[in-house]
């Protein structure tokens, strides 16, 4: 008796649930705390939010800063909280 595995394709789901909430993006303000460096502010941020960023740890905001370099356009306001 073998496996079967039935195929399902959840992306357009994804895809409506995902633009409901990013159009809302627009009029969000995001406080990331900890950001590390930054993934999250950076997907707020392109996506039309305004984002505070924060951070404490050096390497971690070190590497934020070279992440948001890479990420040209993307306004975030950064706090190095050291």
């Amino acid at each position: 008796m073998g496996l079967r595995a039935k195929s399902h394709s959840y992306m357009p789901s994804y895809l409506k649930i995902r633009d409901t909430f990013i159009s809302t993006f627009n009029d969000l303000k995001v406080l990331d705390i900890d950001a590390e460096f930054g993934d999250t502010s950076i997907y707020f941020a392109k996506n039309g939010a305004k984002v505070i960023t924060v951070e404490q740890v050096s390497t971690n905001y070190n590497a934020l800063l070279q992440n948001l370099k890479l990420n040209e356009g993307i306004k975030v306001t950064l706090e190095n909280m050291q």
